[in-house]
């Protein structure tokens, strides 16, 4: 898969099934094993991050967007395929979209940002969201 925004450098590869003995692989990003983590908890944690800081602003938008962080289910994990390098799907995805894209352990990719403005997205059809084998 290639996010909105991003070359074909930064594929990923989404691993919803374990494979094997998943006890021992650790997600970099949260220290725990790789698919072990609560989505929904992530996203409650970021939540409550997110909503204590000074210039926080709550709105519509943000309750609507609290309610359907309830319901998330969990993700699974993605590989980058360009280094190998695997994390719990959610925490990588928060990371390179609030960033650029890099590898969070190596700093390999593109440094492109990923499109979240759909308005934009319509305008950039060259990198739309893509599966990729």
């Amino acid at each position: 898969m290639i996010l909105t925004g991003l070359v074909e450098a930064d594929a990923m590869s989404c691993m919803s099934e374990p494979a094997g003995d998943v006890s021992e692989t650790l997600c970099p990003l949260t220290m725990e094993s790789i698919y072990a983590k609560n989505d929904a908890q992530i996203l409650k944690e970021t939540v409550e991050t997110i909503s204590k800081k000074p210039l926080f602003v709550r709105n519509a938008a943000w309750d609507k967007t609290v309610q359907e962080c309830e319901h998330v289910g969990n993700m699974g994990a993605i590989k980058i395929k360009k280094c190998g390098h695997e994390f719990s799907a959610l925490p990588l995805l928060y990371e390179v979209m609030r960033k650029v894209f890099k590898c969070p352990i190596c700093r390999g990719g593109s440094e492109s940002e990923v499109i979240l403005d759909q308005h934009k997205a319509c305008f950039c059809s060259s990198h739309l969201a893509t599966p990729v084998s």
